[in-house]
């Protein structure tokens, strides 16, 4: 199962205590999550295009890099698959 594509962005319900990720495309009427603290609000609605620049990334580090650059391979493999079902 793919993601909703990003962007995302938030926004508030005057009625409610939460905030809304939602897709920020005409027409997109779901939302993507519901959150009720702003920080994690922000953090997910990052979430597309920090997914999108972790791939980038990860396709410029060269197959033979330095041991130095090899964590941070690693890291980005890891958050990826963590990322995508």
């Amino acid at each position: 199962m793919e993601h909703t594509p990003g962007p995302w962005v938030w926004g508030t319900s005057p009625e409610a205590d939460h905030y809304f990720v939602y897709q920020d495309k005409p027409g997109a009427t779901a939302a993507v999550a519901l959150v009720n603290g702003l920080g994690d609000t922000h953090l997910i609605a990052a979430a597309p295009d920090l997914l999108e620049a972790c791939e980038v990334v990860l396709k410029k580090l060269p197959d033979g890099i330095a041991n130095s650059y090899l964590s941070l391979k690693t890291q980005l493999q890891n958050a990826i698959a963590k990322a995508k079902p």
